[in-house]
Parts: C-alpha cells; sequence; structure tokens
C-alpha cells in the first residue's frame, strides 16, 4: 500500500513510519513536497494535518488533490485543529472522495 503523510512535525511521521513498517511512506512536510509527491506516485491513502506553517495550511494540500484530481481509497484529516479540519473534511467530501476526521494518532483503517 502506499500511504502519503503530510505534516510539519517528524514525531508524527516517526510514527507512520513505525506504525505502517511494512507498507510504502511518502513523506511531505510542505506543500511543494506534498505536489512532487502526487506528481509521481498513486496514493491509497492520505494522512493530513491542517496547521503546517505560517503560510501552508492542509487546505493547500487539499487544493493540489482537487486541482491534479488524485485518485485515493482513503483521505485521513489528522489534525487536532476542529475548525481547520471540519473545513478540510466538507471540501473534500463535497469533491467526491472518502475522508475520515480522526485525531493524531488517527484510527487505522
Amino acid at each position: 500500500m502506499n500511504i502519503l503523510v503530510f505534516d510539519d512535525d517528524i514525531t508524527r511521521h516517526d510514527w507512520f513510519d513505525e506504525y505502517f513498517d511494512d507498507e510504502n511512506i511518502w513523506h511531505a512536510y510542505d506543500v511543494k513536497q506534498f505536489k512532487r509527491a502526487l506528481k509521481n506516485v498513486n496514493f491509497d491513502r492520505i494522512y493530513l494535518d491542517h496547521d503546517i506553517s505560517k503560510k501552508e495550511t492542509g487546505m493547500d494540500a487539499i487544493r493540489c488533490i482537487i486541482l491534479y484530481n488524485i485518485s485515493c481509497d482513503h483521505i485521513i484529516v489528522h489534525s487536532w485543529n476542529p475548525v481547520g479540519a471540519k473545513n478540510m473534511v466538507t471540501v473534500l467530501n463535497r469533491a467526491g472522495y472518502h475522508v475520515t476526521r480522526a485525531p493524531f494518532p488517527p484510527i487505522v483503517i
């Protein structure tokens, strides 16, 4: 399974590496890395945080998903920001994506 993790917290990336040690995991710490990953790999699952930096949020990642018309089995919003996460889920649902809200550490499906 190919998994993409979008988060600025290295400890969360470490958690994903340990939990999904038998899977192919790609890490994106900013939108530039996220875009590069989306263009090069088809992902089965994408995990998204909201609060990335003062200039970037998870909404920027969602814009990329929708703009590139990314096909993904499941997207999990793992942000602890309740307002940001709710907005992310709403936009993804309206765009037709299967999405779950699960604050970090996320549920594993």
